[in-house]
């Protein structure tokens, strides 16, 4: 087995990916030796340590590449949630599905479209925490700066996925040797490494034995990296290793933790959060000292023009109740001068009204009214019966009210019998010319 070029090799389908991505290289560390491709180019290099490939590909952010034999690929059903309800619901079967103490356990998820009754297919990726933050220490050691910790078999999946092969075995080089990758349905079901055969027969075998291990009898074959083998269906001079750092594999957002970076980015969150809540506290307060302060000069504003309109409304009350006084001492003139000069019956008329009233045997002596009292008619009759029907028209006159007879005496007049009488009644509309002051004397 060798490397071949595409005229060479018989194939249904090749596809050249040229992903576009903010890590400058990926890089796949083994104890065997180190696998590194910078993002954009199609072959990968090896390398004897980590510093021999910072110092060759340079700076930049890496995609980190776990190996195979040191990962463990699960499928199981989760709730079909968020991946914040889904991380939680597979952090209590870790121990179910791994052979290591949950609280050992660095792992994350690809929620898959795979949907039924028992809820979404999820390919879980575990890895024992303390060798990945050996891995961490020995990166930090050679200064290489880290985007992410992706399972190297991730590389196989997009590859699978540029080719529109749903389900295949992937061989590609890995740190190690050659890495196989079974893909079913476009999503990875089993991984693993075995070392470099030269033999096509050597190969086979180990085609063979991963597809056992996968529970699988046949499946086309996709030889990545320019690998060559004669009857394998698709051939690709793309690397999965490169393909880690591609926008396809970053939006699976597939990265690897350990509990303790876990729990600091965590608490880190919280911290953050913390700082929120207080500066937003603090906001608040300053905003209420503000409104408080503004609220405080608003009504000072406020309660001065209250004051200055409560004067102006004094004096425009004090101004209408002068001007009221002098109306009604007007009006009280006017109505003494009405009462005065034009009063609603003139002596002369009602002095006329009772003579009119007088009969054949009464004849007037005396007549006397004045403004505001009753009048008093002074007179002389032959008889009674003369002074009654000279008091009955006068009560039956409308102009006059509570008249009465005051006395009527006998008497002569040269021997002859008369009868003398006065009579007081009051003129309608007479009134006195000042009305009398109220509790006077």
């Amino acid at each position: 087995m060798g490397r071949g070029n595409d005229d060479e090799s018989r194939t249904r389908r090749s596809a050249a990916v040229s992903p576009t991505t903010s890590a400058a290289y990926a890089i796949e560390p083994s104890p065997d030796g180190i696998l590194a491709g910078r993002i954009g180019q199609k072959h990968t290099e090896r390398f004897r340590s980590l510093e021999e490939a910072r110092g060759a590909l340079g700076r930049g952010p890496a995609v980190v590449a776990l190996p195979r034999r040191s990962l463990f690929v699960r499928t199981m059903r989760v709730p079909n949630a968020s991946k914040a309800d889904v991380r939680a619901a597979v952090a209590t079967q870790l121990g179910l599905l791994l052979p290591l103490d949950p609280a050992d356990i660095a792992f994350d998820f690809h929620l898959t479209d795979d949907v039924n009754t028992e809820g979404r297919l999820a390919t879980v990726f575990a890895l024992n925490a303390q060798q990945l933050e050996e891995l961490k220490a020995s990166l930090a050691a050679a200064d290489i700066e880290v985007s992410g910790f992706v399972p190297s078999c991730l590389g196989s999946m997009v590859l699978a996925s540029q080719l529109r092969v749903p389900d295949c075995l992937v061989i590609s080089q890995s740190a190690a040797g050659l890495g196989f990758d079974v893909i079913r349905g476009g999503e990875i079901t089993y991984a693993r490494e075995a070392p470099t055969v030269a033999e096509e027969d050597s190969l086979r075998g180990e085609i063979a034995r991963t597809l056992a291990a996968a529970s699988e009898s046949d499946l086309p074959i996709v030889m990545a990296d320019g690998l060559a083998l004669p009857s394998a269906e698709f051939q690709s001079n793309e690397s999965p290793l490169v393909d880690l750092a591609s926008h396809e594999a970053q939006r699976m957002h597939v990265s690897l933790e350990s509990p303790r970076a876990l729990m600091e980015r965590e608490k880190a969150k919280r911290a953050a959060k913390t700082r929120f809540t207080v500066l937003l506290c603090a906001a608040a307060a300053v905003m209420w000292t503000w409104v408080f302060l503004n609220d405080s000069d608003v009504n000072r504003a406020a309660r001065q023009s209250e004051a200055r309109f409560a004067a102006s409304l004094r004096t425009l009350n004090s101004a209408v109740t002068a001007a009221e006084a002098r109306l009604l001492e007007k009006t009280k003139l006017k109505t003494t001068l009405d009462r005065a000069f034009a009063p609603k019956q003139a002596i002369e008329d009602v002095l006329a009204v009772v003579s009119n009233h007088t009969n054949d045997g009464v004849w007037l002596t005396n007549f006397s009214a004045e403004f505001g009292k009753p009048l008093e008619v002074r007179g002389t009759a032959l008889t009674n019966d003369n002074v009654s029907t000279f008091v009955a028209d006068l009560e039956g006159d409308q102009r006059f009210r509570d008249v009465r007879l005051l006395f009527a005496n006998n008497g002569t007049i040269e021997e002859r019998h008369v009868v003398q009488f006065a009579v007081q009644a009051h003129v309608i509309g007479n009134l006195p010319i000042v009305d009398p002051k109220k509790g006077g004397k």
